[in-house]
């Protein structure tokens, strides 16, 4: 039978306890230490002593903790679930420790959760910035910065399967483009589309158009994808007559040998289906339907009918100012039913 030799004097080897073990004592002045010492060893004589869990229950805790912290959502339902596992990580150590003795290993499980967390913060992280490129590399080229920003951002969405939307096409296309070119070196041809189409494309960009794609000489841009627009029709018009500005302020500028150049432009207004049109490996960001079709022909009709911009009346109908405009009547269109037109801006 052990003994245990030990003070038991209020002034020699007092440790300050949640329960007083002198019961023969008053106050707060603390238990003998060998007291203390007697309990702990009756404990460990009676199996009552911390009981270190069985390897595979710890595995299986660790890696519950774990499998919570990984697949657990982001945002608002994250921060509620982890401080919910937390909160039960506290409870069950504090049960399983006074009722049973039982004693998991608490830093090694937040330990384990923090890794886990860590981890999926980080793959989130790698998959936000590959998703960020893509659409980068999408749709780069097409829209303005600013609208650029937005869809990286999440604020847009663009959509790659196609959507229906109300938009206001613009074609436009340098007169005389073939014979000007017939005198010109490739490299010559190539400096002179890219200086026209910096001017030009920052307009259509800062109407909140976007360009589709280049045609040689031409260009096709739609109004109301994938931002969405008060006004399309507005945009485009607007962006339609700062192009014919520019050009004239172009000619004003160039030498006074240099053949001035003219463009014309159509607009055509309605539903398209927009998005991304093409195989897996190579596709573009377009329009698609009869507003595409007609908007081209207007464009073409403009050397017939005398005016550099066309207009159908699906797209004057959406202008408060129309004095600028003239009505043109029903403009025949190669395949198509006659479309009533507007012209603007007289050659």
């Amino acid at each position: 039978r052990p003994v245990l030799l030990g003070f038991v004097l209020p002034y020699e080897d007092r440790q300050r306890l949640p329960v007083p073990l002198a019961a023969w004592e008053e106050g707060e002045s603390g238990s003998p230490g060998v007291l203390l010492h007697a309990q702990i060893l009756r404990g460990l004589l009676a199996d009552g002593g911390l009981i270190p869990p069985v390897s595979p229950v710890v595995v299986a805790a660790m890696g519950a903790v774990a499998a919570l912290l990984w697949f657990v959502t982001t945002g608002a339902v994250s921060f509620v679930l982890i401080s919910a596992a937390f909160v039960g990580l506290l409870l069950a150590v504090s049960t399983l420790l006074l009722a049973y003795g039982l004693h998991l290993p608490v830093v090694a499980a937040a330990a384990t959760g923090l890794v886990a967390l860590g981890g999926r913060n980080g793959l989130e992280a790698s998959l936000k910035l590959r998703e960020r490129r893509r659409l980068r590399g999408v749709f780069s080229g097409y829209v303005s910065p600013a609208v650029m920003q937005q869809i990286i951002d999440g604020q847009l969405r663009a959509e790659l399967g196609g959507e229906r939307k109300f938009v206001c096409v613009l074609f436009s296309d340098i007169r005389g483009y073939t014979t000007r070119s017939e005198g010109m070196s490739p490299e010559a041809i190539v400096g002179y589309l890219n200086r026209y189409f910096e001017d030009v494309v920052g307009l259509i960009h800062g109407h909140g158009g976007t360009v589709t794609c280049f045609m040689g000489d031409g260009i096709m841009a739609v109004f109301g994808a994938p931002n969405a627009l008060d006004n399309p029709c507005a945009a485009a018009f607007a962006a339609a007559r700062d192009m014919l500005a520019r050009v004239a302020q172009f000619n004003a500028q160039a030498a006074a040998d240099a053949q001035p150049v003219e463009i014309g432009v159509g607009l055509h207004a309605g539903y398209a289906v927009v998005g991304h049109v093409g195989s897996s490996t190579r596709h573009d960001y377009t329009a698609i339907g009869d507003v595409t079709n007609v908007a081209s022909r207007l464009e073409g009709a403009t050397k017939e009918v005398g005016y550099r911009l066309v207009c159908s009346a699906a797209v004057t109908e959406q202008l408060t100012d129309r004095s600028v405009l003239v009505p043109l009547g029903a403009v025949a269109i190669k395949g198509h039913s006659p479309v009533a037109a507007y012209g603007c801006d007289p050659v």
